[in-house]
């Protein structure tokens, strides 16, 4: 058991060291038995959820998805795709949401 770590998925605190992949480390709850890193990134994700909140609330509030892309370029240091942008509109917006049932 390590000292404050505790699993992303169970909250248990019965986790190990699991081996580091490009110089992040990641763990593995013996409980669940899953692992996981210490980040609030998405599932299969490369990017923050802190990023991808920001960049849906200012498409939501009227910005265009390339000021978007540039104010993330400035923020967070990595300018995401345009196509990269939508999907996240699309994905975890109401709006996104419902122009997708549209299309069904």
């Amino acid at each position: 058991m390590i000292e404050g770590i505790v699993c992303k998925h169970c909250q248990s605190g019965n986790v190990r060291k699991y081996g580091k992949y490009k110089g992040i480390q990641y763990y593995y709850c013996n409980v669940c038995k899953r692992k996981f890193m210490l980040n609030d990134f998405q599932f299969h994700m490369k990017t923050s959820a802190t990023e991808v909140k920001e960049a849906t609330d200012m498409f939501c509030a009227g910005m265009s998805i390339t000021a978007i892309a540039h104010h993330l370029k400035r923020e967070y240091g990595h300018k995401p795709s345009t196509a990269t942008i939508h999907y996240w509109i699309g994905k975890y917006t109401p709006v996104g949401a419902g122009e997708r049932d549209k299309q069904t």
